[in-house]
């Protein structure tokens, strides 16, 4: 009598079902919120965003950068095309039916070009005078736009990533992103990738003047600039800034191109 109470007893119990909030709430939540990659055509800004380990990945794909790897079949991320400007309302549109939520991450590949997309809706919509005698208060409005479509997104995934390509300064000798300065200002690691002859993983400097990062646990130089990498850093080892292994620290000539030559 006794074993079929219990077996009715455990027959009967029920496992609560998670709603949408709850299930959110049950995943880890990500250390970085923004987090923008930068570098040369063909070192990995693409592959970068797609492997996000924070799922579902959304890739709004401006220059058809993450083509290959959905033909492929080989990764897990949805795409969405930005080729084309899409009119003056297009862009607003395209992200305000991103629901919150529904995505772990959101990569803007690349940032470069979506900002020109921003740039070209703001001055579409400037009247002609202000465009003549203000073109920098257009400017302003253009950098302010980019930020509130990447706040926007920041509300909407737990992390945003954002790709850009880069260019020589006016020296001639430091690399910096082609990106709106709102990009940088709101990245927790903006950070440049390079990768050596015959490596495929690239590495990361994080580094001021040209990069930066907010997670103290990071080194100046990540050896491989992966995201298991970076989150073994954050969440597991946390770099030795006192005693910095020799591929986590960033040679002066790296920093300073020119040092050789004042010598």
């Amino acid at each position: 009598m006794a074993e079929r109470v219990q077996q009715k007893t455990e027959l009967s119990v029920v496992k609560p079902q998670l709603d949408e909030k709850s299930k959110a709430a049950a995943k880890p939540e990500a250390p970085i919120s923004v987090i923008t990659v930068w570098g040369a055509s063909g070192v990995g800004k693409t592959l970068f965003g797609i492997t996000s380990p924070y799922k579902p990945v959304l890739m709004l794909d401006t220059e058809k950068s993450s083509k290959p790897y959905k033909i492929s079949g080989l990764y897990d991320f949805e795409r969405q095309e930005c080729l084309t400007w899409m009119g003056p309302n297009g862009l607003q549109r395209r992200l305000s039916g991103i629901k919150a939520g529904e995505w772990g991450t959101i990569v803007i590949d690349t940032g470069t070009q979506f900002c020109d997309w921003v740039a070209k809706e703001i001055f579409h919509k400037a009247s002609p005078k202000k465009l003549e005698k203000q073109s920098m208060l257009v400017w302003g409005d253009v950098k302010n736009q980019v930020r509130c479509y990447i706040m926007n997104l920041m509300a909407k995934a737990q992390v945003v990533v954002i790709t850009a390509g880069s260019r020589l300064q006016k020296d001639g000798e430091i690399r910096e992103a082609r990106i709106l300065e709102p990009v940088y200002a709101l990245s927790d690691l903006f950070i440049e990738l390079r990768r050596d002859p015959n490596q495929r993983i690239p590495y990361g400097l994080t580094m001021p003047p040209t990069s930066k990062s907010r997670i103290m646990a990071l080194p100046p130089r990540i050896p491989q600039a992966t995201w298991e990498g970076i989150l073994r850093y954050i969440l597991e080892k946390p770099a030795d800034w006192q005693n910095l292994e020799s591929d986590e620290a960033i040679p002066q000539k790296v920093l300073y191109p020119g040092i050789d030559a004042e010598e």
